[in-house]
């Protein structure tokens, strides 16, 4: 097997490992929603809504971008393991007791209900126990063992739909579903230690300088800006709906937002598992483009049929996920549908500039996530929920157009079969469409990829290297080739 081979191999592995167990730990979480929202009415879902979304962006500002820092490092330099083990667990420390604090006045001060209230107060410990458990996430996604990483999210999936449906049957409703987030988060930790300590990564405490931990602190602050505001910007409409309509339109975006997330976490996990193969050959621009161009047109394939799907087949979605009370969010996904193939075609990009360029990753999302906010003001009064929804697929437009400027210097140049691809998965997809839209029926879910797929192949839309890496994924390792 070539270096190459193998490499690919490797990539495709981990996504696929990372991407299985995840799909299922987000099938768990969207039977979890399903079950809430067959239990809660909208208005009291939409509470609950509101407080992960608070909690989801103090983590990401308590991350402080150390995770995308540590992930290009130590996967160049194994060596580095303890020095980012010690400095991203107490410097994230620092700031989540903080935020813990800040989360206990935030609900007073916006003037939420009190069950909203105490609901914030305690999701926000689940922002003490994600120092440890994120920092052993990050060192396993660094060493390119991104599958012990999926396990545990499985495990934490599964156990949490297990225990909100168990606490809702016995009526202790959105407060019990809290504790629920912070006990399973202590047993996710639990996994985590385990596996840390089989493998030998430890802090090693008498080695922490100060010196050293600002270094890094001022090393990551490109990285946290960008994991700040990109969490804003996916986030912040949730917020503004809150305050300018109310708990209902809030329930009914997040359920059309919360399957859009499902879908985006293909891209994600495709994205997660490159990016130490990127950054340990960031100066060899020649590979690097080459497999940042071959990571393009692998998630076009992938995006496009999603995206038609999505956006012809939202509403029976909705309906059959979430309840005919949820029927109303079926548009709103149908315009977040837009912006998949979009998300996807960025995914690259955003691992280029974190190689290359990452404080061009905090310019890029400052500027998109205002524009989201200015959009979100305008529209919201005069359209509410489905005005939400065109200003979050037009900034995703706007964001892949932006990043695609940035980069495309570093892409290998496309050829003439990239092209030919290209053209067979659009054409291949617009088939597709053309059959949902004149029977919109769920059964298109099974359906949908075998035409989508049969129409890439009868139309030749993969080329010699995509043929090869899927050999090398299915071959055996023989006595003399290299190692996965």
């Amino acid at each position: 097997m070539t270096a190459s081979e193998g490499r690919a191999r490797r990539i495709t592995l981990n996504a696929f490992f990372l991407f299985s167990s995840e799909m299922l730990a987000r099938f768990f979480t969207l039977f979890t929603v399903s079950f809430m929202t067959h239990h809660w009415v909208p208005d009291y879902y939409g509470q609950y809504c509101i407080a992960l979304n608070w909690v989801n962006i103090f983590s990401a500002v308590s991350s402080l971008g150390l995770g995308s820092l540590a992930v290009r490092d130590v996967s160049h330099d194994k060596g580095l393991t303890s020095l980012y083990f010690r400095n991203m667990f107490f410097l994230r420390a620092v700031i989540s007791i903080l935020f813990v604090g800040v989360l206990a006045f935030l609900g007073p001060f916006l003037g939420y209900e009190p069950v909203l209230r105490l609901a914030l107060v305690i999701l926000g410990l689940r922002l003490l126990i994600d120092v440890p458990s994120l920092t052993y996430a990050t060192l396993l996604q660094a060493h390119e063992l991104m599958g012990f990483q999926g396990l545990v999210s499985l495990v934490g999936a599964s156990l949490r739909m297990l225990g909100i449906g168990l606490v809702i049957y016995s009526g202790w409703g959105m407060i019990g579903a809290c504790w629920v987030w912070v006990a399973v988060g202590l047993l996710c930790l639990a996994l985590f230690w385990g596996i840390g300590r089989k493998r030998g990564w430890t802090a090693q405490w008498g080695l922490f300088r100060w010196r050293e931990a600002g270094k890094i602190m001022r090393e990551s602050i490109p990285f946290a800006a960008f994991g700040t505001f990109q969490m804003l910007y996916y986030r912040v409409d949730s917020v503004i709906l809150k305050s300018l309509t109310g708990n209902e339109q809030v329930a009914l975006y997040d359920v059309a937002g919360r399957f859009l997330f499902v879908v985006y976490m293909m891209a994600d996990n495709f994205s997660i598992a490159t990016l130490p193969s990127l950054s340990a050959n960031q100066d060899v621009s020649k590979d690097m483009g080459r497999m940042a161009t071959r990571s393009l047109k692998a998630l076009m394939f992938v995006g496009a049929p999603l995206m038609v799907g999505g956006f012809l087949l939202a509403r029976p979605l909705m309906v059959l996920l979430f309840g005919s009370q949820y029927a109303s969010a079926g548009p709103a996904f149908a315009v977040l549908a837009l912006s998949l193939v979009f998300y996807f075609a960025m995914r690259p990009c955003l691992n280029l500039m974190a190689v290359k360029k990452p404080s061009l990753l905090t310019y890029t999302f400052l500027a998109v996530f205002l524009v989201n906010v200015a959009m979100n003001f305008l529209v919201i009064p005069r359209w509410g929920l489905m005005g939400a929804a065109a200003a979050s697929t037009v900034c995703e437009i706007l964001l892949a157009i932006l990043c695609g400027l940035n980069t495309w210097r570093f892409f290998q140049p496309p050829s003439g079969t990239f092209y030919r691809g290209m053209a067979a998965c659009l054409l291949s997809s617009a088939l597709m469409g053309i059959g949902i839209f004149l029977d919109p029926r769920l059964y298109w879910l099974a359906l949908g990829p075998v035409a989508y797929g049969t129409g890439l192949l009868l139309m030749g839309g993969l080329d010699v290297d995509d043929w090869a890496s899927i050999r090398s994924i299915v071959r055996k390792k023989t006595g003399g080739g290299s190692s996965a």
